[in-house]
């Protein structure tokens, strides 16, 4: 009878053993990734913060300074990350913001002059007048990021992060907005253009950002926005077998178009190339109505080897080399979706430990990338 009894209370202690340890491989694979993630954020930081009379920007060049808009968006966005965890401050934060303060299009549109190079002459960055247009995805990032900073320190000191956010909303309502497909075009510029005034980045199908946006203002206009952006990401996984999104679409009303050759910036518009390389972050916490979306692209990717710094939409492979800038949004997706697959363990490892490279660009997805499945894993 002593046995019987004895069995239960030994199983009992060893069952609490296994989950003290379990909590504790957990806290010590959590500190690790956390250190992985500081340490990039550093690296990045010393890298491309740079400062200006006109305050601090993301420096996008290499012999000469420059930035543009999206690198700006992404810098608001890892700065409130790395504030949240007290790797930053409110102040480096404020110096983006003043930055783009210093740069909106004009005194009647908010958005962001989408490019800037340095005066050879002073230590400003100007904008050329062919220049002075916006980028629709990097308003979207820096009036979320500002949306954020709201949220994470109040609008009562040196800047009011909502009603700056709420502006770039307004303005990117009033002049990016086609109401005739219900998207945003690529910039400000394309509404007037003829054959620019249905042309849709795909990659600024955010459909989290326009739901938020949503909650935020109000305003139908965004649900519109995000509902629109679903059907379209469904009705383009459907065109393929692999899934692939191509960097460019022109929406005329409920007909989605792949861009054909060269429409705005390559002769691989039409492919999954170096903007549509974001669709996986952006989709990544997103609904049960993108599930198919998610797991078609999930599953080319889970059968690749390695991932490929651009494809045909067939699944060709474009270049026979690989970048951060393709693996890191694919690993957040991957780690949203299911954490324990290959497919997440490889690629989140891709990004955590791998040194920063020579490009901004995935340098900076990287980062925006780790933080972004750093965040996740705290939820969880």
């Amino acid at each position: 009878m002593k046995k019987n009894k004895i069995l239960p209370i030994l199983l009992l202690f060893f069952l609490i053993g296994l989950i003290i340890i379990g909590g504790f491989r957990i806290i010590k694979n959590n500190n690790s990734n956390e250190k992985e993630v500081k340490n990039l954020y550093e690296a990045w930081s010393n890298k491309y913060i740079s400062n200006s009379s006109q305050g601090s920007f993301v420096n996008t060049g290499k012999d000469k300074r420059m930035t543009v808009s999206e690198a700006q968006g992404y810098g608001m966005l890892i700065e409130i990350d790395a504030s949240k965890k007290g790797w930053s401050k409110q102040e480096n934060f404020d110096k983006l913001t003043e930055y783009y303060k210093a740069h909106t299009i004009s005194e009647n549109n908010d958005l962001m002059a989408w490019k800037q190079t340095e005066d050879v002459n002073s230590t400003s960055m100007v904008t050329s007048d062919e220049n002075n247009t916006s980028a629709t995805d990097g308003d979207l990032d820096i009036a979320y990021a500002l949306f954020e900073a709201d949220e994470l320190w109040g609008s009562e000191g040196n800047y009011n992060y909502k009603e700056i956010a709420n502006s770039i909303l307004n303005d990117l309502l009033k002049y990016n907005y086609q109401s005739s497909n219900n998207l945003l075009l690529v910039g400000d510029w394309a509404r007037s253009t003829e054959d620019k005034n249905s042309l849709v980045r795909t990659s600024d199908l955010i459909v989290p950002y326009y739901q938020y946006f949503y909650k935020k203002t109000g305003i139908d206009t965004w649900k519109l926005i995000a509902e629109k952006s679903i059907k379209v990401l469904n009705d383009l996984s459907l065109k393929t077998d692999t899934g692939l999104m191509p960097d460019f679409i022109q929406v005329y009303g409920d007909d989605v178009q792949i861009a054909n050759g060269r429409v705005l910036e390559s002769e691989h518009d039409g492919d999954y190339y170096w903007n549509a390389n974001r669709v996986p972050l952006r989709l990544a916490g997103t609904g049960a109505e993108l599930t198919q979306t998610k797991e078609k692209l999930l599953a080319f990717f889970a059968e690749r080897k390695t991932i490929s710094a651009g494809y045909r939409l067939n699944g060709q492979d474009l270049v026979d080399y690989s970048s951060t800038a393709f693996t890191s949004p694919v690993a957040v997706l991957a780690n949203y979706e299911d954490s324990g697959s290959n497919l997440a363990v490889k690629s989140k490892n891709e990004t955590l430990k791998n040194a920063l490279g020579s490009s901004y660009y995935a340098d900076t997805l990287q980062v925006l990338s780790a933080f972004t499945i750093l965040n996740m894993e705290e939820k969880n």
